[in-house]
């Protein structure tokens, strides 16, 4: 109870025992350092059914006396010093003692008596140490002001557990999903504003995935969207579609895009360069903020093609081109794989650069007009999926199309 009491005190902090259950003190009860940073040591002296009689007064004095003594052998530089005690004494009495310190070269001296142990016990600060230690309950009086006192922090503190609960239940969890296979890939393109079919125009963009740290069995993941009707303005309407390419890694050869008869007992398959995963086509005619396209990956998928786990998409780099007018009207880019955003990245953070390639099909694995290919690609944004660092959140079911 007298460390709780001592640590109310504004003046002191990092007040510790020494021996609550018993044994050699070395000569304090209570240490904690001043605001100045000075050492303080404390010594308790609890009379059991204390009258405040003369041999009261004179027991705490002897206390006091050996107290101060037994400290001041063990740290002689000692320069602070408190006393404890539930024994009411007199303003002389606390004078005598504190005269007595200051002779023997102690600078700071506080007594702490039975009335000042009550002061802070009855206020709302000690409340809890009354009821905890003493166990006197708190009348409506006592308990509105110690929640008037407290209510903020006990509610900051309960949420912050509670914040760190969530925190270490979605880190396990999320270790656990580490080991599943991928499931689903999705890229969202937040624009800067709504766009019609007509503002936006012919576009293509792709979100590049390489792992350099070989963690993963494919070398290259592409996600591509791209316009498909020349003239959109006709009907006010845009067609796009969408994909997911994949390279393997450490297998070379032809592109392959049949995945409907594609076989794993075929002896070509394993020349491949390129493979589609998947592919889909829809229509826009509304203005639109964000651009959304990727795969579900099912089971058909999984035998044909070498996928990962979730884990092991850590340190692959990630590029995201785009042609203009697109391009300049990027916000944000955010990747989510089997429902966790991976990835996430926003204009202030994204970098402009054009794109030099000496062939246009290193950056779009499907056929190009001249005109298309005419076209200069930017570089609106890069960066490295960290998976260990942090924990992803998670979004919720999402679907493919645009919205």
């Amino acid at each position: 109870m007298c460390q709780a009491l001592l640590a109310l005190d504004a003046r002191f902090h990092d007040v510790q025992p020494r021996h609550p259950r018993g044994g050699k003190d070395g000569g304090r009860d209570l240490e904690a350092r001043l605001t100045d940073g000075r050492s303080v040591w404390a010594g308790i002296g609890f009379r059991n059914s204390a009258t405040d009689s003369a041999a009261d007064r004179k027991w705490v004095k002897k206390k006091f006396s050996n107290d101060l003594t037994r400290a001041l052998e063990v740290a002689p530089e000692l320069k602070a010093f408190v006393f404890i005690t539930n024994v009411e004494l007199t303003i002389g009495e606390r004078d005598a003692l504190t005269r007595m310190a200051k002779r023997r070269g102690i600078d700071f001296v506080d007594v702490l008596h039975r009335e000042r142990l009550r002061i802070l016990l009855d206020s709302p600060d000690g409340l809890a140490a009354r009821y905890q230690y003493l166990g006197i309950s708190l009348s409506e009086e006592e308990q509105a002001a110690f929640f008037a006192r407290w209510g903020t922090q006990i509610e900051q503190v309960i949420s912050r557990q509670f914040a760190a609960l969530d925190r270490k239940l979605m880190g396990l969890e999320f270790q656990q999903a580490c080991g599943e296979v991928l499931r689903s890939l999705q890229v969202t393109i937040r624009l800067k504003r709504a766009m019609t079919p007509a503002e936006i125009g012919h576009f293509r963009a792709t979100l590049r995935m390489m792992d350099y740290l070989g963690e993963s069995p494919l070398l290259h993941t592409e996600l591509i969207i791209r316009s498909e009707e020349e003239d959109i303005t006709t009907d006010k309407k845009g067609i796009i579609s969408w994909g997911v390419w994949v390279t393997p890694n450490g297998i070379t050869g032809k592109i392959r895009d049949d995945v409907s008869t594609h076989s794993t007992n075929d002896p070509d398959s394993e020349k491949w360069v390129r493979a589609r995963l998947s592919s889909f086509r829809s229509t826009y005619s509304a203005p639109v903020t964000q651009l959304r396209f990727g795969t579900d990956i099912n089971g058909v998928m999984r035998h044909e093609y070498p996928i990962p786990k979730l884990g092991e998409l850590h340190g692959c780099i990630l590029v995201l081109l785009a042609t203009n007018p697109l391009a300049a009207e990027v916000g944000s880019c955010e990747l989510t794989a089997n429902g966790y955003v991976v990835f996430e990245s926003f204009r202030d953070e994204l970098d402009d650069g054009y794109i030099r390639s000496p062939k246009v099909e290193d950056l779009w694995p499907d056929p190009l007009t001249s005109q298309e290919a005419a076209v200069p690609w930017l570089r609106v944004g890069r960066g490295i999926i960290d998976l260990r660092s942090a924990t992803p959140r998670r979004r919720g079911p999402t679907s493919k199309r645009h919205a």
